[in-house]
């Protein structure tokens, strides 16, 4: 009976706790029409811009391009992600390179004023260490005379078990306790 019981309250424990797991994402932009001006909500984010120029672009052509849709941004645009509805989230990375119409080969981008990452012609993969639990991710600087592409942004979101999840959770650890309780008299 105790092995049971303890097998029972270890496997509820792992069931409760599994929820609370990070749930990764890939937004690809491919299910967004081409030429969507932002804002843009697509995969549990939101991308926001300001000043110059953003916009989900059909895929062909330019310097970064993949084949498929991405978003870009210039003419000293500035874009947020913050998460859809509101929260927190990490950025793991994104791919990134310089877009059509830009005349330089190499352009540092900012995210949240302490990445900084260098920009070439092609879509290059990037990683983050440090954009954990963010409420959002800003990207400053972008080319006055073109645009950068990005593309694959990869993401988790912490699941939150909900209430009634763990109330029930609770009231069986209750019960639990009381059966042993009962069967020690």
């Amino acid at each position: 009976m105790k092995s049971t019981t303890l097998k029972l309250i270890g496997a509820m424990l792992f069931v409760a706790f599994g929820a609370s797991q990070a749930q990764a994402s890939v937004i690809t932009f491919d299910d967004q029409a081409g030429t969507s001006t932002l804002p843009v909500s697509a995969g549990g984010l939101t991308f926001t811009s300001s000043g110059g120029y953003a916009y989900v672009w059909t895929a062909g052509g330019g310097k970064a391009d993949n084949g498929t849709n991405n978003l870009i941004y210039g003419l000293d645009a500035t874009v947020t992600i913050t998460r859809t509805g509101g929260g927190t989230f990490t950025l793991n990375g994104f791919d990134a390179g310089l877009s059509w119409y830009t005349s330089v080969n190499a352009f540092d981008l900012t995210l949240n004023g302490t990445d900084t990452i260098s920009l070439g012609n092609a879509y290059q993969g990037y990683q983050f260490a440090n954009l954990k639990n963010v409420t959002s991710v800003t990207f400053s600087g972008a080319p006055s005379d073109g645009y950068i592409a990005i593309d694959n942004v990869d993401f988790d979101v912490a699941q939150v078990p909900e209430p009634a999840s763990l109330t029930l959770l609770g009231l069986g650890l209750a019960g639990l306790a009381a059966a042993r309780r009962k069967s020690a008299r």
